[in-house]
């Protein structure tokens, strides 16, 4: 739904996915008790894939999930400490 809502350049169904996405990173963060966080791999794929898509697009109100993926806020988060698996910081490169 994520990538079909970038491509028709639907502002309000990009907007809420982007917010449930998120919503799910930082829950998975909390949830690692402390423990490096390792996403599974769909995740990364995900992150990705909405890179990839959004970079297709002209349309900044669009274009700013591929921000939130690109800029790293999905996996590593905003403002709060978790320790991040190596494979998460290589997904990053």
């Amino acid at each position: 739904m994520l990538f079909f809502g970038i491509e028709i350049q639907d502002e309000q169904l990009v907007a809420t996915l982007r917010a449930h996405f998120s919503q799910l990173f930082q829950e998975f963060r909390r949830n690692a008790d402390g423990k490096p966080v390792q996403y599974p791999v769909a995740y990364y794929e995900m992150v990705y894939d909405t890179i990839y898509n959004s970079s297709k697009t002209d349309y900044w109100k669009v274009g700013n999930v591929g921000f939130a993926a690109a800029s790293g806020r999905w996996l590593i988060g905003g403002h709060e400490y978790t320790h991040i698996d190596d494979l998460t910081y290589a997904a990053l490169e």
